[in-house]
């Protein structure tokens, strides 16, 4: 098993359990008995002087107490930037660790920064491994302007957990230089029926192509051969998904 520690795992679009939506978590270790980690983005309306008085002095005034993840709650967690790695009680990946238990008030003077997080993400034995077989996860490395982001709100989508909007397609494109896969027939395209399978329906408006000379960068079509097969949909139950508010439900 290949250690996640000093990695992002960043929320795919299927994974819907509120602890975990659109969230960056920073693994802090991980074994074969499980994983452990903080939630990156997500601060909370309480500043660490009004919640956790004794760690005050470790962060910058009025800095917000972060949400770290659903595992003990009320236990304050210390995420830092060391200016001597081997001061970290657990380090996590470059000069980033956390500290463990109690916090002497001289610690500060080996911090280059820190935050403070409530509660942690934790995963038993095998379940981290089972959600990412899900792709429930994306992994990336971290770096340390992610951990200590001045933008909390935006990392999610920074980092790689992309809403489908032109705007973010543009910037991965021309300010980041990544590839951006779009599928142009859209919901269209993946409800088709198994007796419609491989007959192109309507493109969109165009925007994809918009998007690309704007940025400057080329178009390379792709086909994929075998896809309706493997998951052939026999019918649609269409009062279902207006029900549910999905753009179709399936009957496979």
């Amino acid at each position: 098993m290949e250690s996640l520690r000093g990695q992002l795992l960043i929320s795919g679009g299927d994974l819907y359990d509120p602890n975990f939506r659109h969230t960056v978590v920073l693994i802090g270790e991980h074994t074969e008995a499980g994983a452990l980690g903080v939630v990156l983005n997500r601060p909370l309306p309480v500043s660490v002087a009004e919640a956790v008085t004794p760690l005050a002095e470790l962060v910058p005034e009025g800095d917000a107490l972060f949400q770290g993840g659903p595992v003990n709650p009320d236990q304050p967690v210390l995420l830092a930037d060391f200016f001597d790695p081997e001061d970290a009680s657990l380090r996590v990946f470059a000069s980033i660790g956390f500290l463990i238990g109690d916090v002497p008030r001289e610690a500060g003077r080996g911090l280059r920064r820190a935050r403070v997080y409530s509660g942690y993400a934790g995963w038993d034995g095998g379940q981290l491994e089972a959600e990412l077989d899900q792709d429930a996860w994306i992994v990336e490395p971290a770096r340390v302007e992610d951990v200590f982001t001045d933008d909390p709100g935006t990392l999610w989508s920074r980092v790689g957990g992309v809403v489908a909007h032109p705007d973010n397609a543009y910037r991965l494109l021309r300010e980041q230089e990544n590839l951006v896969l779009v599928f142009p027939e859209g919901t269209k395209g993946t409800a088709k029926v198994f007796a419609d399978r491989y007959q192109l329906r309507r493109f969109g408006r165009g925007g994809f192509v918009e998007i690309a000379m704007r940025a400057g960068v080329p178009i390379v079509p792709i086909a994929v051969m075998g896809s309706e097969e493997a998951m052939p949909t026999l019918f649609r139950l269409n009062p279902l998904a207006k029900a549910l508010g999905l753009p179709y439900a399936p009957v496979t």
